[in-house]
């Protein structure tokens, strides 16, 4: 307790001091300042510490008293100057604009009104992007942005955005004029009593700094930062693996691969128990095939664990890519690529395309529209797949012509459509990816299927249970099959959960991790537990899963889990991983973002027709 005041004390006594200087400044000596500095000194004090400490709370997951304690020296003294420099705007715009003069009693009134709104919307707006955007990963943003998406990501934040912000503010400016007529009973003839007038300005300011501050901070978190000001970077192509030169081994019997990609599917899931977050296991089925001694989980600890989110591949289509290709999703935000944005990363060398190179046959199951997100391109371009979404269901008469749930269709016809399929490709005489992607536990909210129970009183949860129960009925579906002693089953979650479904429930050393499971792979891991493990280790994963025999074990910039070798994280951490790829890499955008037919491409060596190596 002594140790606590002693450090306390002399940071209260400077937070009292430093609004003080801005007091003695030319600016408070204005002719029209018409307070005293004293009065200047309380309002500037409270004002500014008020949003800094707002702020600041943004960095910590602390309680407000320990806000002071918790942060290191250097934080401290940013935390000062914010001070200073926010009590020096606060009395400019007091001295300069507050206390002018306003003869016309209805401009003010209207313009008055115009600020409050404004100051109430970049208010809510600050806190709608902190509470949304926070863990956005900033090509998220922008791939949404630039792609088709059948107006379902803008609609959803538009919508989202105009009942949290719009109109709160309209209401809350509504009740200020009420309030001002009843109060005042102001008469639009005569002059306004400027009092509560300059209230409003008073909390538009407010509003406007604390929005500044709240977007700054937002820009931080979500690294957009790294746009405005990039860094340069070689990381990337020091340690990217060129698939096509890595002299890949191939087995005399080429084993299919299922692939089934789960939407948000953590391992936190689980109960505290096994190393979740919640007090009752929502993914129970989950958990015990994961810890089922006949199949591979890969773990960051010694319990139900998995994979650390990625830069670059923090949403649907680019964490599914990250697994498939061991690069990010970096997005070259030029003309040429806005015109060519039905292209996705044309030059990398992904798994679908170097199985197809291998004679097989590539399928695609989805239950929203193949168009949204780009996945029609990426798919048609990375392995060329027949793709079966809720449109082609409809063609093929799987489902009526007027049938439609959730996205597109929910994920048991997913499931169903595979059970009905599988046999009959896995009669041909080809090898097969079956690729998987669902949908029903997305955020907000999830869907419910008449397939869900209310086992809580949460909707997303009951329906993280529902996939968990499908998902294992799928599992044993596929054990009973014929083609099952020469398929591997793979299960990936995508990325973390959006939004703050998980608030108040993750622990602040606790990390979260997206689920896997491996069923019927060809090889034993060396170790699978207390791994640091990225979307980018399932690329070269997988194929050795089915036996393929992988040099050096990594390919693109993953590491095959089954080897013995340490991946990128593991090596460098996963933090650094994290703030390399943010970096700006010329590499990247020469040789991936290229064509595959471009000359550059064929000199450097990157690509060319003949497959052999393979």
């Amino acid at each position: 307790m002594v140790g606590f005041w002693t450090k306390l004390l002399p940071r209260l006594v400077l937070i009292f001091a430093a609004p003080f200087i801005t007091i003695l400044g030319p600016l408070s000596r204005e002719e029209n300042a018409k307070q005293s500095r004293f009065e200047s000194y309380i309002v500037s004090f409270v004002i500014s510490n008020f949003f800094n400490f707002g702020y600041t709370l943004l960095s910590y997951p602390y309680s407000f008293s320990n806000v002071l304690i918790e942060m290191d020296g250097k934080e401290f003294i940013w935390f000062i100057l914010r001070v200073i420099i926010i009590c020096s705007i606060l009395i400019f715009i007091r001295t300069k604009l507050v206390y002018a003069e306003y003869t016309d009693s209805t401009f003010s009134i209207v313009r008055g009104l115009i600020y409050l709104f404004l100051g109430c919307l970049m208010y809510q707006t600050a806190i709608f992007v902190y509470k949304n955007f926070a863990k956005l990963d900033p090509d998220q943003l922008i791939f949404h942005l630039i792609v088709n998406t059948d107006g379902v990501f803008k609609n959803m934040y538009i919508e989202s955005w105009t009942n949290s912000c719009v109109i709160i503010s309209i209401q809350i400016t509504s009740i200020f004029l009420i309030s001002t007529v009843f109060l005042l009973k102001v008469d639009f003839e005569l002059p306004i009593n400027t009092k509560l007038f300059h209230f409003s300005i008073r909390f538009v300011h407010f509003s406007f700094i604390f929005f500044l501050f709240s977007i700054v901070k937002a820009m931080s978190i979500s690294n957009l930062k790294s746009y405005f000001l990039p860094i340069k970077g070689s990381f990337i192509e020091e340690h990217y693996v060129e698939p096509f030169s890595a002299g890949l081994v191939w087995p005399q019997k080429r084993k299919n691969i299922i692939l089934i990609i789960l939407e948000s599917m953590e391992s936190s899931f689980t109960s505290k128990e096994n190393g979740g977050v919640f007090d009752e296991d929502m993914i129970p089925e989950m958990t015990n095939m994961a810890q089922d001694s006949n199949h591979v989980h890969f773990s960051h600890n010694s319990q139900l664990g998995g994979t650390l989110e990625t830069t670059g591949a923090t949403w649907s289509i680019a964490g599914c890519f990250a697994a498939l290709s061991g690069i990010p999703t970096k997005l070259l935000i030029t003309q040429k690529q806005m015109e060519h944005k039905q292209d996705y990363i044309p030059g990398v060398t992904s798994l679908p395309n170097i199985l197809l190179e291998r004679g097989y046959k590539n399928y695609l199951v989805l239950g929203h529209g193949i168009d949204f997100g780009g996945m029609n391109h990426c798919f048609k371009q990375h392995g060329n797949f027949s793709q079966y979404d809720n449109n082609h269901l409809k063609r093929i008469g799987f489902i009526p012509n007027d049938y439609h749930r959730n996205w597109g269709v929910e994920d048991k016809v997913l499931y169903n459509f595979s059970k009905t399929h599988l046999p009959l490709v896995a009669n041909q005489s080809d090898p097969f990816l079956w690729i998987i992607i669902t949908m029903d536990t997305h955020f907000p909210d999830g869907y419910k299927c008449d397939l869900c129970r209310n086992e809580t009183k949460n909707n997303l949860n009951n329906a993280r249970r529902c996939a968990s129960r499908q998902l294992f009925d799928f599992v044993q579906w596929f054990k009973a099959q014929p083609f099952y002693e020469n398929t591997s089953l793979i299960t990936l979650g995508d990325h973390l959960v959006m939004g703050d479904s998980l608030k108040g429930l993750v622990q602040p050393n606790q990390n979260r991790t997206t689920y896997n499971l491996i069923v019927n792979a060809q090889e034993k891991p060396f170790r699978s537990q207390n791994r640091t493990i990225s979307q980018f280790d399932w690329f070269p994963t997988i194929l050795s899963s089915i036996g393929v025999n992988i040099p050096g074990e990594r390919l693109g910039l993953g590491t095959n889990l089954f080897s013995s070798k340490n991946t990128l994280s593991e090596i460098y951490s996963h933090k650094r991983l994290n703030l390399e790829l943010l970096k700006k890499s010329d590499f990247y955008d020469e040789y991936f973002l290229t064509e595959r037919n471009d000359p550059l491409m064929k000199i450097r060596g990157f690509w060319h027709q003949n497959t052999t190596n393979y």
